[in-house]
C-alpha cells in the first residue's frame, strides 16, 4: 500500500527528529573535552546552528515552489511541457 504523500512541514519535523536522534551519541562524547581545544559542545552548536539555517532556507524554498505550482498558469505550463 502507497504511504501518503508527506508535507514540508511533516518532512522537515521528520528531519529535525532523525537529525536529534542521531546526535544523541555526539553529545554525550562532548562531554568529555580537552583543555587546549575549543569545547566540543561550542562546535556541536555551531554545526547545529549552520543545520538548522540549512533547513530553514530549504523549507522556505519548497514552500515558495509549492506556492509557485499552485498558480494555474504553472501548471499549464508544466503540463503543456510534457505534453510536448
Amino acid at each position: 500500500m502507497d504511504q501518503p504523500r508527506q508535507n514540508i512541514h511533516q518532512a522537515t519535523y521528520r528531519l529535525l527528529q532523525h537529525l536529534a536522534r542521531q546526535l544523541q551519541p555526539v553529545a554525550t562524547l562532548a562531554q568529555a573535552g580537552m583543555p587546549d581545544q575549543p569545547h566540543p559542545m561550542d562546535t556541536i552548536v555551531e554545526l547545529l546552528r549552520q543545520v538548522v539555517t540549512g533547513i530553514e532556507q530549504l523549507h522556505s524554498r519548497l514552500e515558495n515552489l509549492e506556492a509557485r505550482l499552485d498558480d494555474p498558469a504553472v501548471l499549464r505550463a508544466i503540463k503543456t511541457a510534457i505534453r510536448g
